[in-house]
């Protein structure tokens, strides 16, 4: 740090922490950033790598209050000012704050439509806004049977597009970003799913044979492809619970599905995925005990004691399936 003698040089070395995915140091730079910041652009580009390195620790009320004081700066760079809104709606997206995320993300989309992006800032603005509006609309489709038939349709065409739009990134900036249009990917295979043009055996399959890329998550670089497999786990979860009939079936897939999930989380440190990954074993778990027809408690460690504490003090909507684990599982030494 002592080496930056300038917000440009500061700049430079938040890109690259960014790639590597080193979001405390992200968090370093930035403040360091807003110190030396000259003008509100540079201010509010700081705020947006803050809330960057506070999204990848998983800390979202941070994230969208550093996107909300970069977004009080009077900007005069449009897309800077909508790298700003990508952030603050990835946050909404992040806390399942879904009508929030699909509105911002839907502002930016509209304006990239009539004033199509030019700069490299513009294109991953626009890129991200249809990625979240894309599973927010995925999101709002599982949990809301009167926005079902137009969430999945908007749901496939924004993840459609997202796709392509990554893969262009991709080729052009970072092959990195391939690893988002594979989140993307697996969305899609839940929404077919979900809208009966698939069986959910066949998806099922894809999901697994997706997964041979990630046998052992601790030998692989953190990124957005071994994150991208993460979220595979989740949307199979999601296909398992809501459309398997055999009990047998639905246990083996959530077991497999939620240790792989578990692993790449605990690699990327990724608060996210471990949100996902405790709600989808106490779902599965109240699935089996429903089938059983008697109670039986969940086991946890001092480890899953620990992060189930994280995950309910940063996602509030986690709190209740928290406090329902912690209350009611048996405690093993060694899980």
């Amino acid at each position: 740090v002592e080496d930056l003698k300038d917000f440009k040089a500061y700049h430079h070395a938040l890109f690259e922490a960014q790639k590597l995915g080193e979001y405390s140091a992200i968090l370093t730079l930035a403040v360091d950033a807003k110190q030396i910041a000259e003008e509100p652009n540079q201010r509010a580009l700081a705020c947006h790598y803050e809330a960057l390195g506070w999204d990848g620790l998983g800390r979202y009320h941070r994230s969208l209050e550093a996107s909300q004081d970069g977004l009080n700066e009077p900007v005069t760079d449009i897309d800077l000012r909508f790298a700003l809104e990508t952030a603050l709606a990835n946050a909404h997206y992040s806390l399942w704050h879904l009508a929030e995320a699909r509105s911002t993300s839907g502002e930016i989309i509209t304006w990239y439509r009539q004033n199509p992006a030019k700069t490299s800032a513009g294109k991953y603005a626009e890129a991200q806004a249809v990625y979240t509006r894309g599973h927010a609309l995925r999101r709002i489709a599982g949990v809301s049977p009167c926005l079902t038939k137009v969430g999945l349709s908007r749901s496939r065409a924004d993840l459609d597009r997202a796709c392509r739009l990554w893969k262009e990134l991709a080729l052009k900036y970072d092959d990195s970003c391939d690893g988002i249009g594979n989140i993307c990917h697996a969305g899609i295979i839940e929404l077919d799913v979900l809208d009966e043009q698939r069986n959910p055996e066949d998806a099922l399959a894809e999901i697994c044979r997706g997964l041979e890329n990630v046998i052992d998550p601790s030998n692989m670089p953190v990124g957005n492809w071994l994150e991208s497999y993460g979220w595979w786990c989740v949307f199979g979860c999601n296909i398992a619970l809501r459309h398997l009939t055999k009990q047998r079936d639905i246990q083996h897939y959530m077991a497999l599905f939620t240790n792989k999930a578990d692993e790449i989380a605990n690699r990327l440190g990724n608060w996210s995925l471990r949100e996902r990954v405790f709600t989808m074993q106490f779902l599965g778990h109240q699935h089996f005990v429903s089938w059983a027809g008697r109670e039986l408690p969940m086991t946890i460690d001092a480890d899953d004691i620990r992060l189930i504490a994280g995950t309910m003090g940063r996602f509030p909507t986690f709190r209740r399936t928290g406090w329902k684990i912690l209350n009611t599982a048996q405690v093993i030494k060694d899980k």
